[in-house]
């Protein structure tokens, strides 16, 4: 982080958050490195130093930072949120181990224009995208962009906040002296414009080493910025000074029109000055002007940031494994009944087949089979299911099916093969061809001119492409999975392989690379070529992959035999239609098996197991089954945080409560705090709630006291209202409330606590009977634990 840090007092914890050390401080407050401990990740901890204490200014600020934290960009800090410890507002951050552009420049002096032009690549990107979704930075300067050890990507910290955080130059002018633009001089209404401004002068000081605008006092600079013109000293390259003096126009529409075009000007300099390189390689990845365009395109269709947000939330909960993130993980997947749904009936399929028993909620599936496991399989479905539109055009459907079949012969490789992490196979090469497949779907017109330039032109797809969209599928692809933060090995998977023999692979990921290329290539020859040229085809790709893998013709046609199978059962569960495919067609011509079994036996084979899925779809049937699986794992031995995220799970879905928390009494027994729970809302709950202990007017320490079960028929009665946190009561509440002890030994643990939507009356004996055991089994696994 950009300051040194003080010697002021280390705070143990702000907040939920542990605290290690400190990595810098300012007059606007401190940052520290500290931990998450209900995701286990670190976090950088902004402490704020508010100009004025005034709850009006706290809740801008809280307001403000709700807005900057949608920003999801690879080139900006992640804000994760913000709050207040002990009165003083705190912003938590996405930790990165980098230094500030500012020190760079003091430790490094001035840059060369291409690695000055790279820096500015992405962080043009990462404007551009800040400035569509309206937010203005209004303090961009080198202090608050941080660079990773190889420079390869700049990060933007401290969106929108300078005037919150009180960094004041004169009355009514907020940011940091010598990057302020004309009109924010002049304390006028700030566009994007403002910020292209102080772009402009960061790109001045990386090429020489020194402010644009200096001067002996803060009325000097500022009289400097407002009426002189920067002057450029002799040894700055010619080519270089229109776009800054662009950048710097005085007027505000004098300057670019936004930060892309401003990027296009940067990135044709630089192919003047190096015509051999590869700009859109040397930059990163979602840096090409014709990409952002298409990216934005995607963006505006209404179905896309749903899908993304989805997608997002499912790769960020399965980062870490522990109790708390097994809790994530499961909370966002049961935001999609269907995608829980079909998950569940996915694990208990054949196609999954690992597992002996039945799996009856998402969070054991996630104990049983593990986060990367779980991630995978829902990762899969969610792209099916946003893709296999049946209004799509047949091209769509047959690049689906081909994705499917391409992650079916990664899987059996890596069984035949025994390579690790088997699911990670299939995932990584389905997600392979994700450029094509978003491009067809999203970029229809444009798709029908290229797949025209390939049947009537005869060009090969990827030059078709990259002529009609400007960019290769691979770009595409690359630049969502990372804004989705798909796993390392899923994005390195979608990178083409180069021509000819391939070197051994050096890594796990260079492994998974491979596979995903055999089984892509193997899926676009069955599709091209013929049968009769099955044998020496495949003898040319088993050469060319001869230092990864040493596969067998017949081992290949036993994997390709299996792999329509596994194609079918899958199929069959995501509700997609195979007879009329192409390249299932043909994929079943180059098949060795009888043809009779290929659609006969499968219902025989799988009825029992098709009858007894039904019962996923039978609610209470659902839940007694749970209620004997949290018993087998209980006698089994299994982790108290898993048994009780199980029972949370089973009461959230088989009953369809709005939410539902369980709070354990801390060690000191001075509070009730919520430890886990499913529902909306539910981090922002599992983060606030905390009940005092010993208080005898609340629900939640009367039922611990009287060792009761408690009901509020209606929360909103004016009865109710000492019975919850008022904070609770206005904003999450719903109709009605049951509060269940959870007592061991005479000894108060913890209370589980049901929202419901309707009355509680309106509950069935028999529901509530399994209410109560579901309870107990809480109970139950607690004296087992401490046993």
């Amino acid at each position: 982080m950009p300051n040194q840090p003080s010697q002021s007092i280390l705070p143990s914890h702000i907040g939920r958050f542990r605290i290690h050390s400190e990595l810098g401080s300012g007059s606007q407050g401190v940052v520290y490195l500290a931990t998450d401990p209900q995701l286990e990740r670190n976090v950088a901890i902004k402490t704020i130093q508010l100009e004025k204490n005034s709850a009006k200014l706290k809740k801008q600020f809280l307001a403000e930072s709700k807005t900057v934290s949608k920003l999801q960009h690879p080139n900006i800090i992640t804000l994760y949120e913000a709050d207040e410890h002990l009165g003083r507002p705190f912003m938590v951050f996405e930790y990165v181990d980098a230094v500030s552009l500012h020190e760079h420049l003091k430790n490094h002096g001035k840059l060369k224009s291409k690695d000055a032009i790279h820096i500015m690549d992405g962080i043009l990107n990462a404007m551009a995208y800040a400035h569509k979704k309206q937010v203005i930075h209004r303090d961009l300067n080198p202090q608050n962009i941080l660079l990773t050890e190889d420079k390869s990507k700049p990060r933007i910290m401290d969106f929108g906040i300078a005037t919150l955080l009180g960094n004041q130059v004169e009355e009514g002018i907020w940011g940091t002296l010598k990057y302020l633009s004309p009109e924010q001089c002049e304390n006028q209404a700030l566009t994007p414009a403002s910020d292209i401004f102080s772009l402009g002068l960061i790109l001045f000081e990386m090429l020489t080493g020194q402010a644009a605008f200096d001067g002996d006092n803060k009325f000097a600079v500022i009289n400097r910025i407002l009426n002189e013109d920067v002057q450029f000293p002799d040894d700055l390259e010619l080519g270089l000074r229109p776009i800054i003096q662009k950048s710097l126009a005085k007027k505000p529409e004098a300057r670019y029109n936004d930060a892309l075009d401003m990027r296009q000007d940067l990135l044709d300099y630089l192919k003047k000055i190096s015509p051999d390189s590869n700009v859109e390689k040397a930059a990163n990845s979602t840096s090409n002007t014709t990409l952002q365009f298409l990216l934005r395109r995607m963006e505006h269709k209404k179905d896309f940031p749903a899908m993304s947000h989805q997608i997002i939330e499912v790769s960020q909960k399965a980062k870490t494994d522990s109790g708390s993130s097994a809790n994530a993980l499961s909370n966002a997947i049961l935001k999609d009944y269907a995608l829980s749904t079909k998950l569940l009936r996915l694990v208990n399929s054949p196609v999954y087949g690992g597992y002996g028993g039945r799996i009856s909620t998402v969070s054991r599936a996630v104990v049983i089979l593990g986060f990367e496991e779980v991630r995978n399989a829902a990762l899969g479905l969610m792209l099916l299911d946003h893709l296999k539109d049946k209004n799509q055009a047949a091209a769509l459907k047959e690049a689906v099916i081909e994705s499917m079949m391409s992650g079916n012969i990664a899987n059996g490789l890596a069984k035949t093969l025994q390579i690790k992490n088997v699911e990670e196979s299939y995932i990584c090469s389905m997600y392979h061809n994700l450029g094509k497949l978003l491009a067809i779907y999203y970029f229809p017109e444009e798709m029908e001119v290229v797949l025209d330039h390939v049947k009537h032109n005869g060009m090969k797809e990827e030059h078709a492409v990259q002529s009609v969209l400007g960019v290769s599928y691979e770009e595409i692809g690359i630049a969502i999975g990372e804004s989705w933060q798909l796993p390392h090995e899923i994005i390195e998977s979608m990178h083409p392989l180069p021509p000819g023999e391939l070197k051994k692979p050096l890594s796990q990921s260079d492994l998974l690379k491979h596979v995903s290329g055999f089984s892509n290539e193997y899926c676009a020859l069955i599709s091209d070529a013929s049968v009769s040229d099955k044998e020496n085809i495949f003898e040319s790709m088993a050469s060319r992959f001869s230092n990864t893998m040493s596969i067998s013709h017949k081992q290949m046609d036993e994997i390709l035999n299996t792999s329509i199978d596994e194609m079918e059962k899958y199929a069959e569960l995501v509700n997609l239609d195979l007879k009329d495919s192409v390249i299932f067609k043909k994929a079943n011509s180059w098949s060795t098996k009888p043809k009779e079994k290929n659609n006969k036996e499968k219902s025989d084979n799988t009825r029992d197991k098709d009858v007894d899925l039904q019962g996923l779809l039978n609610k209470q049937e659902t839940i007694i089954h749970a209620v004997q699986e949290i018993t087998d794992a209980i006698i089994a031995g299994e982790s108290l945080n898993d048994i009780l995220i199980m029972v949370m799970e089973t009461i959230y879905s088989g009953f369809n409560y709005a939410r539902v928390v369980f709070c354990f009494i801390n060690k000191s027994r001075t509070s009730i705090n919520a430890r886990f729970g499913f529902g909306k809302d539910i981090e922002i709950i599992l983060n606030r709630f905390s009940i005092p202990r010993g208080g005898d007017r609340d629900i939640f320490n009367q039922a611990l006291n009287l060792n009761q079960d408690m009901v509020i028929e209606d929360v909103k009665s004016a009865g109710s209202r000492e019975l919850l946190p008022m904070w609770y009561r206005q904003k999450y509440a719903k109709k009605s409330m049951l509060v269940y002890p959870v007592v061991v030994k005479n000894i108060p643990l913890g209370v589980l606590y049901i929202d419901s939507l309707s009355p509680v009356s309106l509950l069935d004996d028999n529901s509530l009977s399994l209410l109560k055991t579901l309870r107990n089994q809480i109970i139950l696994a607690i004296r087992q634990s401490s046993v």
